[in-house]
């Protein structure tokens, strides 16, 4: 069979396929960036990955990662000294008590999918991985903290604040008097918390990190590694070790 412009009809055939194999690619592809453009990461992720590489697929894929991490670690309520948040399903902050250092003046705040407050400051993360501050922390800080990306999770200390990123890295910024943000060397963090001025961080193998103000919880930690498995999140509270003005530091996983 001579079909005009080609060999033969095997030729012919085959672009059909082609185009026939474009479109469904397509489809799905669309069909993947309406699941995701509405919230439904997992199903999208499913599609995206099947496509390999057709398109920005693998990128887009790896979005989806970033933001069912992000859903997997917010904090809907939260609190500091002598106010509390609620995050709302719309992703609006509500606030109740004291506004003394305008750590309640989040109105504004939109698309927000996590919070945490301390003291007399709050933290809010974003749908699209950035971070807004409302309070008392100084505007250096508060522009530093503003250029953070890909940001998965956020946790507040006393005048400092530390972020976890998509690739395991994690962020700090504010006082480090105790070393509470000597964290750049840390990788492959799945969880982040703080306490008074202490930072820990769970690996995805298990262990624990810790920085700042915990001389004793390392001590106990490394004392104890054996009962320390399995864990997939963390919890940090309390402030000096000793116990003697805040309380002890302690950790939970």
């Amino acid at each position: 069979l001579q079909i005009e412009g080609y060999q033969d009809s095997a030729e012919y055939i085959s672009r059909i396929d082609i185009k026939m194999a474009d479109s469904t690619a397509r489809a799905a592809y669309n069909e993947a960036k309406s699941y995701y453009d509405g919230g439904s990461y997992q199903l999208a992720l499913t599609i995206y990955d099947d496509l390999g590489d057709y398109d920005d697929s693998r990128e887009m894929a790896a979005l989806c990662r970033e933001n069912i991490q992000r859903l997997n670690l917010s904090h809907t309520i939260a609190g500091g000294i002598g106010y509390s948040l609620g995050l709302t399903d719309e992703g609006k902050v509500k606030t109740a008590g004291s506004n003394s250092a305008n750590q309640c003046n989040v109105d504004l705040w939109e698309e927000m999918i996590s919070i945490d407050g301390y003291g007399i400051y709050t933290i809010g993360l974003k749908k699209d991985g950035t971070v807004n501050v409302a309070g008392n922390l100084n505007e250096k800080q508060k522009e530093e903290i503003s250029t953070w990306e890909h940001i998965v999770d956020v946790a507040a200390g006393e005048r400092y604040v530390v972020a976890l990123r998509s690739d395991g890295k994690v962020e700090s910024e504010g006082h480090n008097g105790d070393g509470q943000c000597d964290v750049d060397s840390w990788r492959n963090v799945i969880d982040i918390d703080t306490g008074w001025r202490f930072t820990v961080g769970l690996t995805e193998n298990g262990e624990l990190l810790l920085a700042g103000h915990a001389k004793e919880l390392i001590k106990a930690y490394n004392a104890n590694k054996d009962e320390w498995k399995d864990v997939v999140k963390i919890s940090a509270s309390g402030g000096e070790p000793d116990g003697k003005e805040r309380g002890g530091g302690h950790v939970v996983g």
